[in-house]
């Protein structure tokens, strides 16, 4: 018989490296034995982090137990805690996934307030645990989490804050050569605007420093300013994500002033401003 392995097991990983991209990111490389089963299915596949307590423990939910869990059975586990028991989650997409290598890549916002994810990153060493819950490539299916489905489409717009910016580095990775893209990118500070790869000639980046603009306000009007200015027509997908006030505001602009249907557009709210990821 065929051994069942679990889609979204947690891999326990260690800190192998900090690396400082820019001021607001520091990219952790994680290691693990186990990390030769990660998926790289790149584009926007997310991933949970499951941080630990100040003392180093996990509440009682499974999350550590052999053989490894089911995502719905220790998550349901954790739903039930208190506040003060359950361990932080976040949701993150790998900047890059090497399995020969047993690594992974997790590109950290560093922003103030620090919230869970951004303190832990803030002072991570090599030797820190991390659980990881991420999709095994053993699994007869490990590819939900996945929202980026162009189905195929010539034209792209990607817009997104620095939430975002993993995914889109993922995304113009895969990007076919006969695929054209609009790329617009909000971030905190000049100096954020790192490379991005875009061999593809008809890839356009346009990098939005927020400087003292409220969130979203910049990457806002610079698509409506787009939209306006580009004629959308034919086989056309649009990808936002970020702050999820400003996703809705943007996808709700491109139905209403550029006639799109609403399947041609996929918008993920990675975070909200005044509210932690449950």
């Amino acid at each position: 018989m065929t051994e069942a392995y679990t889609p979204f097991p947690p891999f326990v990983t260690q800190v192998k490296r900090v690396t400082r991209v820019s001021p607001s990111y520091v990219r952790i490389t994680l290691g693990a034995d186990s990390l030769e089963h990660f998926a790289p299915h790149g584009n926007d596949h997310r991933i949970k982090l499951v941080f630990q307590h100040a003392d180093g423990t996990y509440g009682d939910f499974g999350i550590t137990d052999s053989p490894a869990p089911a995502l719905t059975d220790w998550y349901s586990k954790w739903r039930t805690l208190s506040d003060e028991q359950r361990n932080p989650i976040r949701t993150y997409t790998p900047s890059a996934t090497r399995p020969s290598l047993r690594e992974i890549d997790i590109d950290f916002v560093l922003h103030q307030p620090a919230g869970p994810a951004t303190a832990w990153a803030a002072n991570a060493r090599p030797g820190d645990e991390l659980i990881v819950v991420g999709p095994d490539i053993r699994a007869e299916d490990s590819t939900g989490g996945m929202d980026f489905q162009p189905h195929g489409a010539r034209r792209l717009l990607l817009a997104a804050d620095e939430t975002g910016l993993p995914a889109v580095r993922n995304i113009l990775q895969r990007l076919p050569k006969t695929t054209a893209a609009s790329v617009f990118l909000e971030v905190p500070s000049a100096a954020d605007c790192v490379p991005l790869p875009t061999g593809n000639a008809d890839v356009v980046v346009t990098w939005l420093v927020r400087g003292e603009h409220p969130y979203g306000e910049r990457l806002t009007q610079a698509v409506d300013a787009w939209a306006v200015a580009t004629e959308i027509s034919g086989s056309f997908y649009a990808w936002l994500a970020g702050e999820s006030s400003t996703v809705k505001v943007i996808r709700r602009h491109l139905v209403r002033q550029c006639d799109l249907p609403p399947s041609s557009i996929t918008f993920s709210g990675y975070w909200k401003i005044g509210r932690a990821e449950n």
